[in-house]
């Protein structure tokens, strides 16, 4: 008798936690119906945003009330995914913001008596909107990467920005301009300096801090569509791609000359001569005083991206590390602009934590966000409980041979291209005591917005990207940091580029233990 009594007892709580599991999913499943169906992208505008634009071919001009829709569709789709407009005050702000471009808009149209507005000056526009959010993931591309057939012209050079001037970088292989050279500093460019060319473009380019906004614009400048900004035309109603540009330029011998340089279809350009594999390392030995030598490991790492040749990488790099007793590992991330954040695993698989503080990501669980990604709200659940439980801490598999965890000294090379990804891992790795940073201040804010969805806008074909997730550093009490400042600046001059001297590695060889 008792033992039917307790089988019905069992019964009747495992039917209870399955009728309790089966509300709780039906809660969810209607609250992701509700969040989906309420999404106003969604709704006005189906997958078109998110899959591609509608017009087969790229306008040059757009109408008034074409240029006009494709604003509320930029602002609709801000105020619906950005994790910055989840409070009515900071929608206000959007909205305020996207009445200014709108009466820029009709102002143009009353300028020029025309009910067509340039492409050109379009995205100018709509940048300054995107550049006010101060988020360096969300911004709009000129040309969509699907119109890959889509000529677009540019110098024949790039540009690099250093501690204390602007300077060419790399000239085209095929280039008729035997006077300009790399290394050459850059005094002027159409008659701007460089401090003025970057007072002008921070109100264009999406950036958290100075060192990015210096690394978009040697990035964007040679292009035709950044340099109409800068020329006489750029502040009335003509607005048009640059044919060229005037440099003028101060040689390594101090000699200053101008040059006038046509554009060219960027995709006769060929100015990256000898580019180095995305990854690799070596092992270098530095005598020290009394005869010492000293050995360390250099990995780099250009781009984050997880693969199997990069796993078997990092592991050959300690073995070798751990063979030569090499007691300072260097990686350098200065040419890294993000990708893949898990990069960070293999390494920390080497070094002594086995569990660290992790960055805390908070989702903007918008209803684009679901769609695309396939997010539900039980999964959002699970993850919340996830969170509770390891408190924030991530749990690091250990080496597969213990003797093996490197417990020397690592130091992070930074510079303003080290961004997204590439300064996740350098935080990550910081902020948990397992390494020091050494050079430049990175390019993006340690806490800082990220994870991407991609649009397009309808008429105008331009693509958005827009954050979907805060990213909050591991030491919270540092929030306010605009980028991570290495713990020991070196920052590369303009003559020591021209003498290709790598100042943080010479300071490095110097400095060994």
């Amino acid at each position: 008798m008792k033992r039917k009594r307790s089988y019905r007892v069992f019964s009747r709580l495992v039917l209870l936690v399955v009728l309790c599991f089966l509300a709780f999913w039906f809660i969810f499943w209607i609250t992701d119906i509700i969040v989906v169906s309420r999404s106003e992208i969604n709704a006005l505008y189906g997958d078109t945003l998110i899959n591609g634009p509608q017009n087969s071919v790229v306008p040059q001009y757009l109408s008034l009330e074409s240029a006009k829709s494709d604003l509320r569709v930029l602002v609709a789709i801000l105020k619906e995914v950005h994790p910055l407009f989840q409070t009515a005050e900071k929608r206000k702000v959007l909205a305020e913001r996207a009445i200014d471009v709108e009466e820029r808009l009709n102002d143009y149209a009353i300028r020029t008596s025309s009910e067509f507005i340039p492409r050109l000056w379009l995205y100018w526009e709509y940048c300054r909107l995107t550049a006010s959010l101060h988020d360096a993931h969300t911004f709009l591309r000129y040309l969509p990467q699907r119109f890959g057939d889509v000529e677009i012209d540019r110098l024949p050079i790039s540009f690099e920005w250093l501690k204390d001037g602007l300077v060419i970088g790399q000239v085209d292989e095929g280039s008729e301009f035997e006077t300009l050279h790399p290394r050459d500093r850059v005094v002027r460019v159409n008659g701007y300096t460089p401090e003025q060319i970057l007072d002008k473009m921070k109100d264009y380019l999406s950036t958290e801090n100075e060192e990015w906004l210096k690394c978009r614009i040697s990035d964007l400048l040679p292009y035709a569509y950044t340099l109409g900004l800068f020329e006489t035309h750029a502040h009335n109603e003509m607005m048009k791609e640059s044919k060229g540009a005037t440099l003028s330029i101060t040689d390594p011998f101090g000699v200053v000359k101008d040059e006038i340089i046509p554009m060219q279809p960027a995709y006769t350009v060929n100015i990256e001569k000898e580019p180095r594999a995305w990854l690799g390392w070596s092992l270098a030995w530095v005598e020290g005083y009394g005869g010492r030598t000293s050995a360390f490991g250099y990995f780099w790492l250009d781009q984050c991206t997880v693969t199997a040749e990069y796993e078997k990488s990092v592991a050959d790099f300690f073995e070798a590390v751990a063979r030569e007793k090499a007691q300072t590992v260097v990686i350098d991330l200065r040419k890294n602009m993000g990708g893949d954040s898990s990069v960070v695993d293999a390494f920390l698989e080497h070094l002594p934590k086995s569990e660290i503080i992790d960055y805390t990501a908070h989702i903007r669980a918008s209803g684009p966000l679901r769609k695309v990604r396939g997010l539900t709200s039980l999964s959002l659940f699970f993850r919340w409980i996830r969170m509770g439980f390891t408190g924030g801490k991530l749990r690091v598999s250990g080496a597969v041979d213990p003797d093996r965890v490197f417990r020397g000294n690592v130091l992070i090379l930074t510079s303003n291209r080290t961004f997204s990804s590439a300064n996740y891992f350098a935080v990550l790795l910081k902020d948990n005591g397992l390494a020091q940073t050494i050079g430049e201040p990175t390019g993006n804010a340690p806490t800082c917005y990220g994870d991407i969805l991609e649009f397009s806008l309808p008429e105008s074909c331009f693509e958005v990207t827009v954050s979907t997730k805060e990213f909050v550093r591991p030491d919270v009490s540092k929030n306010d940091a605009r980028s991570l400042e290495p713990d020991i600046p070196v920052a590369r001059t303009v003559m020591e580029y021209q003498m290709g001297i790598d100042p943080a590695l010479e300071w490095i060889r110097k400095n060994l233990p």
